[in-house]
């Protein structure tokens, strides 16, 4: 999502300039970025911790059977 706004018309109208379009910085601190609620966040961030901790063990397994044979 984030990389269709960084893509849009909108901001190509938003720049200045001929050759090369520039945006300001204070029009860049005015663009409103959609986020989900904290309570997703949170949950999504469980999500990828737990992710985390099967794939290290996952590694753990694999290195303990590459090393028996």
């Amino acid at each position: 999502m984030v990389m269709g706004i960084l893509h849009s018309r909108y901001l190509n109208d938003l720049g200045r300039g001929a050759t090369f379009k520039e945006i300001s910085k204070s029009i860049v601190e005015k663009i409103a970025v959609p986020a989900p609620p904290l309570e997703v966040q949170d949950k999504f961030i469980s999500f990828i911790d737990q992710i985390d901790k099967s794939k290290l063990v996952l590694q753990k397994a694999l290195e303990n059977l590459v090393g028996k044979v």
